[in-house]
C-alpha cells in the first residue's frame, strides 16, 4: 500500500486560504472570561454580560416561582373518598388478572395436565451385586 501525501503548490494564491484553513490545528474553545473579554472589545458597554452585571438580573430571575401543591392530610380526606379509591384499585387488579398473557395461561394448563398423570405403575427392577 502506498502512502498518499498531500502536494502543496505555492503558485496558487486563491487556494492558500483554503489550504491554511484545512491545515490549521483545531484549538479548544476559549474560557468564559476570555470570551467575555472578546465581547467587551467588540461590543463595549453593550455586551450582554456587562448589561446583566449592571441590572443585576440573572437567567433564574426570568423563571416564575413554582407553586407547590400541598398533599391533603389523611385526616382531611373523607372516608368515602378512601373507600372509592380502594374499590377502584380492586377493579384494576381484577382487570389485570383477566388480561393475563396467553403464555401464562398455557403454562397453567400444562401444569394442571401434568398433575393428572397417573403415578408410575410399572415394576421396580433392582440389580444386586451378589455372585449367584
Amino acid at each position: 500500500h502506498h502512502q498518499q501525501q498531500a502536494v502543496v503548490s505555492t503558485q496558487s494564491t486563491g487556494d492558500d486560504k483554503v489550504l491554511n484553513d484545512i491545515l490549521k490545528v483545531k484549538r479548544n474553545r476559549p474560557g468564559q472570561r476570555a470570551r467575555q473579554e472578546q465581547w467587551k472589545e467588540l461590543y463595549g458597554t453593550k455586551a450582554r454580560h456587562i448589561i446583566k452585571e449592571r441590572t443585576g438580573k440573572t437567567s433564574s430571575d426570568k423563571q416564575p416561582e413554582r407553586s407547590h401543591r400541598k398533599k391533603p392530610n389523611r385526616d382531611e380526606i373523607a372516608p368515602q373518598e378512601i373507600m372509592k379509591k380502594l374499590k377502584e384499585e380492586e377493579k384494576l387488579k381484577k382487570e389485570k388478572q383477566r388480561e393475563e398473557h396467553p403464555s401464562w395461561l398455557a403454562k397453567r394448563q400444562q401444569a394442571s395436565l401434568s398433575s393428572r398423570i397417573d403415578a408410575f405403575a410399572g415394576k421396580k427392577t433392582t440389580f444386586s451385586d451378589d455372585d449367584d
